[in-house]
């Protein structure tokens, strides 16, 4: 086969040889960007499992030794997680101070605060019940 492509190139006029040649080169350079943007795909690939993996240990604890954990449940048990510590967040302050951390307290937050804390680590902490972000 390879043979007869040959013969058929050679068969071909000056003009059309400098017509597939470019067509060659362009066929590669564009073989060439979908290699680099599969490596790009791969990469990106490759650091969301390393994050999902991340979490997954994070949320089961650390694996056996030669697995992993699954994937499929972190959304159902990162739910559970929040939902728990809302819960808590909907308490009163220990010490009705809003344990603001290193303010000279005789402690540093007690679970309520860390609670509402977790839920909002950029909000300023006030006592009372927790404001969320979320509709329900």
């Amino acid at each position: 086969m390879s043979d007869d492509l040959d013969k058929a190139f050679y068969n071909l006029t000056v003009h059309q040889r400098n017509v597939a040649w470019e067509e060659i080169a362009l066929l590669k350079k564009q073989v060439e960007a979908l290699q680099k943007e599969n490596d790009d795909y791969d990469a990106l690939l490759e650091r969301l499992k390393e994050r999902l993996t991340a979490t997954a240990n994070a949320l089961h604890g650390g694996p056996r030794e030669m697995s992993l954990h699954s994937w499929h449940d972190l959304a159902e048990i990162a739910e559970r997680h929040r939902d728990f510590i809302e819960g808590v967040a909907e308490g009163d302050c220990a010490y009705n101070d809003n344990c603001p951390p290193n303010a000279g307290t005789r402690h540093y937050e007690c679970d309520v605060c860390r609670a509402r804390r977790a839920l909002n680590p950029d909000k300023e902490v006030h006592d009372g019940p927790a404001e969320t972000g979320t509709d329900g």
